[in-house]
């Protein structure tokens, strides 16, 4: 009777074991993890990173990587069904019955064809800048074409950030000022290279027509070491036309009642891929005596003036880049009383007149070289040179000069930390030789002046 009982507890025991077991193996069964893999690519068979891999009636998912692969964990039983969604593409959805472990690929398609859009914005023809920390004011094209016909010395007569007045009413010279200073206290430059200089101070205003010109940056204030020491009240950079923006062909002219005449020419072109050139041209003259408050002196001197201006772009990308071009000016002006012939009068005291005549060839050249694997790094160096001739009288006086320049400017840029904070170092030279003549008594002069900057 006992063995009976003893073998039904046994028995007992082992049944129970045997149903745990099946349990758990029905347990497991059911919980089974599987793990589906696949690709994601488009029309084109390229793969697509980030599309969107979810399971219906289940909120999470995962995402493809950027080689358009995927990998899912599951526990759901099959049949399910994988949805795929990605911005630009219609959203798909695939049925799985099973899975063999095999990688799965589907393709998605676009799902609009997106066309070309121009998008065009106005811009005033003067604009401050607020994110350089100089004051920074920009004369756009816009503002020069307020004025029918100009120099940069009348560029500015249309626009109150600068204000023009003339210093000689017989000579019609004019200087600029800024923040009520004289224009020896602001620096002139044509895309960074010293201008206004030497002999050009008092008349250089008039040697850059308006049509050459593209921009112009005022800086009120001190400016830039970079560009130069010589900036008390302000910086003014002219930006002339580039060979790769300009207009391939553009003619003007100008005629007003005083018989002021003037003709600009533009030819602009590409020679190949890496090479740009262009010529401007421009040509002017007044020689027609106006007094209007019949004072006996020429309200405006009568002049002549020839401009002629190439320059060259080479473009190398990513490494180099280039430019280079040269200038030659002819300025003669006559000016005083009404009466005032320099054939008769010069010499004399019969009638007061006053002669200007300037010749000015500089040339100059910019090199740029460039880092591939760091972009936010830079050399460029910066050369120029010129040979200014004037000769001049005011009546029995007279002053003839010659003033040989070259300056040179070479600037590294680099950053510290990250591209929000750039730095510019370099070192520059500036040389003049000056030889002057006042009634006879001649004067020498020479100045030169290296420096460094951070």
């Amino acid at each position: 009777m006992y063995s009976i009982k003893k073998y039904s507890s046994v028995l007992k025991y082992k049944l129970r074991i045997i149903l745990i077991v099946l349990m758990l193996l029905g347990f497991d069964k059911t919980n089974a993890q599987t793990t589906i893999k696949g690709t994601v690519k488009d029309n084109a068979n390229e793969t697509l990173p980030g599309v969107s891999v979810t399971i219906v009636g289940i909120t999470s998912g995962t995402a493809t990587d950027i080689y358009g692969k995927f990998e899912l964990n599951t526990t759901q039983s099959f049949p399910l069904t994988l949805l795929f969604s990605f911005v630009g593409f219609t959203t798909d959805s695939l049925l799985l019955h099973n899975y063999d472990g095999n990688e799965i690929n589907i393709n998605l398609k676009k799902s609009v064809t997106l066309k070309a859009v121009d998008i065009k914005s106005k811009r005033e023809a003067t604009t401050i800048s607020t994110i350089n920390p100089i004051n920074t004011t920009t004369i756009g094209q816009e503002e020069l074409l307020k004025a029918a016909c100009c120099n940069l010395s009348e560029s500015f007569e249309t626009n109150p950030t600068v204000d023009a007045s003339f210093t000689d009413a017989v000579t019609g010279a004019k200087q600029i000022q800024i923040l009520g200073l004289d224009g020896v206290y602001s620096q002139i430059q044509t895309e960074l290279i010293p201008f206004i200089r030497g002999l050009s101070s008092n008349y250089g205003l008039a040697f850059i027509p308006g049509p050459f010109i593209e921009s112009i940056q005022i800086n009120k204030g001190v400016g830039s070491v970079v560009t130069g020491h010589e900036s008390i009240s302000g910086q003014v950079n002219i930006e002339l036309k580039k060979p790769h923006e300009a207009e391939k062909f553009l003619i003007n002219g100008y005629f007003n009642s005083e018989q002021r005449m003037e003709l600009n020419t533009q030819i602009a072109g590409k020679l190949n891929k890496h090479v740009y050139t262009e010529l401007l041209s421009h040509g002017s003259m007044l020689q027609n005596k106006v007094d209007h408050n019949k004072d006996g002196f020429l309200d405006s001197p009568l002049y002549e003036q020839i401009n002629l201006y190439n320059r060259w772009q080479f473009i190398y990308n990513p490494v180099f880049e280039a430019q280079a071009g040269i200038r030659f000016v002819y300025d003669d002006k006559q000016g005083g009383q009404n009466q005032f012939s320099y054939a008769n009068d010069y010499g004399t005291q019969n009638f007061y007149g006053i002669g200007i005549k300037n010749k000015m060839i500089d040339a100059f050249a910019k090199t740029g070289f460039l880092f591939k694997e760091k972009p936010w790094k830079s050399i460029g160096v910066i050369q120029s040179v010129r040979y200014h001739e004037q000769e001049s009288y005011f009546g029995l006086k007279t002053f003839d000069g010659i003033q040989k320049s070259y300056y040179a400017n070479a600037i590294s840029q680099g950053i510290i930390g990250d591209t929000r904070h750039t730095f510019k170092n370099g070192v520059a030279f500036v040389y003049n030789d000056y030889s002057e003549t006042f009634n006879q008594s001649e004067q020498n002069t020479i100045e030169t002046t290296p420096r460094s900057f951070y």
